[in-house]
């Protein structure tokens, strides 16, 4: 079974990965999971996870894969081509978590070509 992250702006960087096929070099913290889970259990999988280029080794999303994988069997990653661009993809989930509910995707894209103009 898959889990579906709510905000997929960039589609053609996504790819379905398998948890088990996925490394974290990052252990989660507690205080952390305490904080953050319930969230979780509220709104799913908000953001994907962000993966290196072998679509292996997680460069953003410790605690979702830790919280998930035993959950689900997939879920759809952004798998990036570079070290700026896994970066961008990091900055671009803060930016979807902290401004949530956002309840359409137009919102998020005017917001982004806003801060280009900037």
């Amino acid at each position: 079974m898959i889990i579906e992250p709510y905000y997929q702006i960039f589609k053609d960087k996504l790819k379905e990965v398998k948890f088990k096929d996925m490394k974290t070099l990052v252990s989660t913290v507690a205080k952390f999971e305490q904080e953050i889970y319930p969230d979780f259990d509220k709104n799913k999988l908000l953001c994907p996870i962000v993966l290196d280029a072998d679509g292996v080794r997680i460069r953003s999303g410790a605690h979702r894969y830790e919280y998930f994988k035993n959950k689900y069997e997939s879920t759809r990653c952004y798998v990036s081509t570079t070290s700026s661009e896994a970066k961008f993809l990091q900055y671009l989930n803060a930016f979807c978590w902290r401004n949530h509910p956002v309840k359409r995707i137009d919102y998020l894209m005017g917001a982004l070509s806003r801060k280009g103009r900037n």
